[in-house]
């Protein structure tokens, strides 16, 4: 039990890793191997530091993969890694989600038709809106993306474009070199640009959930309001 309660006080109780390593050793009686924090590393996909953590403990528990306490946690027969999900996994996570959901491919007859329409307007604004309104259900490459850049003069719509479109990119590990790289030489604006696009996508999976979690618990709610009493209002 003494175990047990090391291991829940180190877990949530804002703990650095190496506590939650050796209350984890502890509370399983497992020998720990390894304690170590790797340096930052570059995200492949998004560009994006994380910081990487495991601990190798000689355990003999059964295959699994569980979340506790916002860190992944993947444990096999030999081995159990420990990582914090950074902002970057969900963003990642959530752009997947977009991508299962769409249903064509651009295709040439999209630049030709966007050539057409956006030439009535002459702000990079509304040209930027005539853009996402046509491709809203579209997959594409990065490069059919930098083609898409060329409808727009303006930094700010280019880069609309982008946070907008990243979820339908079949080849999402090309961005940095083929899209944000062509669009500014200067690697801190990179780095900005990378950092709002998390954020966008992060914001984005929020109130997806949020509007999810309404919809599950609207039945049940009012199920609730009638047992107490209290009736919705009727329309006369």
């Amino acid at each position: 039990m003494g175990g047990s309660s090391h291991l829940a006080q180190a877990l949530f109780g804002g703990q650095p890793l190496q506590t939650v390593c050796a209350a984890l050793c502890g509370a399983m009686g497992a020998k720990c191997t390894t304690i170590c924090s790797d340096p930052p590393v570059a995200d492949p996909k998004l560009g994006r530091l994380q910081g990487s953590y495991s601990s190798n403990l000689t355990a003999g528990a059964g295959s699994d993969k569980e979340v506790v306490a916002g860190m992944q946690v993947a444990e096999t027969e030999a081995e159990m890694t420990i990582k914090p999900r950074g902002l970057h996994d969900k963003a990642e996570e959530y752009a997947d989600t977009i991508f299962a959901s769409l249903v064509g491919d651009m295709g040439a007859e999209t630049f030709e038709a966007l050539e057409v329409e956006t030439a009535s307007y002459p702000l990079s604004k509304d040209r930027a809106k005539v853009v996402l309104r046509s491709t809203a259900d579209m997959r594409m490459t990065c490069e059919q993306m930098n083609g898409l850049f060329k409808f727009v003069t303006l930094e700010a719509a280019k880069e609309e474009i982008m946070y907008e479109r990243y979820g339908h990119l079949h080849n999402r590990e090309d961005f940095k070199s083929v899209v944000l790289h062509p669009l500014t030489r200067s690697e801190a604006m990179r780095m900005l640009i990378l950092d709002k696009l998390v954020e966008r996508l992060n914001e984005a999976a929020k109130k997806k959930e949020a509007a999810t979690f309404e919809v599950l618990l609207a039945p049940a709610d009012l199920a609730e309001r009638e047992r107490l009493g209290d009736q919705p209002e009727q329309a006369s």
